[in-house]
């Protein structure tokens, strides 16, 4: 009984999380209140309160949900035991493009995030920590597959770890706004993996992102 009141608990989680986006996406989320929340998930207001303390809370609950996704490759990166880095690191991005076409729910949150959120309003502040956090730690993740690759010579010892994470980033990041704008104008999923491998070109390739004190105490 105890088991079937937890999976009766997280499907009601669940539904409110899935009504909560579609309204977020809709009217935004300054323009949705917790009570809009629970009409559109079919529960009561205490239910709604019960999972999330208000929308700050459904907004990071969204956010963790679209990361577990991830999370498998975001541990296979950041493994500094890893043998092949640049591998899972190519994997990474390949999973970021691809989801974002085949998961509906997925592609709508980075519509969401890219193109419909407020910044102003009572939830704002949270919210964009909250999108500051990940990338953070997003950045932090790539920099040490990267690292790992140098130290196993897949990478020239003098790339920028710093700068060549910046760069994977902010390209992925650019190929999904880019997508976001006009889903029909561009295949992503057909290019996710030659795009992923032509991002890992440029930082093995790119003299820019070479230290310019690499060889400062030679």
């Amino acid at each position: 009984m105890a088991r079937r009141t937890k999976e009766e608990a997280l499907e009601t989680r669940m539904q409110i999380l899935d009504a909560a986006q579609c309204l977020f996406f809709q009217r935004g989320v300054s323009q949705t209140s917790m009570a809009d929340i629970a009409s559109a998930a079919r529960v009561s207001r205490g239910a709604v309160y019960w999972h999330f303390r208000n929308k700050s809370d459904v907004f990071d609950a969204l956010f963790c949900r679209a990361e577990t996704l991830f999370e498998h490759y975001l541990t296979a990166v950041s493994n500094e035991s890893e043998p092949e880095p640049l591998a899972r690191i190519h994997e990474l991005g390949v999973r970021m493009l691809t989801e974002a076409v085949s998961n509906p729910a997925v592609g709508q949150l980075i519509e969401l995030l890219f193109h419909r959120m407020e910044h102003s309003g009572e939830e704002a502040g949270a919210i964009k920590a909250r999108q500051i956090e990940a990338i953070e730690r997003g950045l932090l993740i790539i920099e040490t597959g990267l690292s790992n690759a140098v130290r196993r010579g897949q990478l020239p010892a003098d790339v920028d770890v710093g700068l060549a994470a910046f760069m994977i980033q902010a390209s992925l990041h650019g190929l999904l706004i880019r997508w976001s704008l006009s889903p029909d104008n561009l295949a992503l999923a057909a290019i996710a993996v030659p795009a992923s491998s032509a991002i890992l070109d440029m930082i093995r390739a790119s003299p820019a992102l070479r230290r310019q004190d690499a060889g400062a105490g030679a």
